[in-house]
């Protein structure tokens, strides 16, 4: 067999930290996603850790900023 995409593309994430090389994301096994939003490389950003559900709504925060 072969894999063939379907449907529409839909972004899930805005302003991944890149740096050249690699992104801070990773997806598990099952499909789960992590991604670092924002930053800009310097790690002098604020950053809050949130849980969101796979249709996309914020599901709570871990910590402060």
């Amino acid at each position: 067999g072969k894999i063939e995409l379907a449907g529409e593309p839909f972004p899930i994430a805005e302003r991944i930290d890149t740096r050249v090389g690699h992104g801070d994301f990773s997806v598990s096994d099952n499909g789960v996603l992590a991604v670092r939003e924002g930053g800009g490389g310097s790690g002098a950003g604020r950053g809050q850790l949130t849980w969101f559900g796979r249709d996309g709504k914020k599901l709570g925060t871990v910590g402060k900023p």
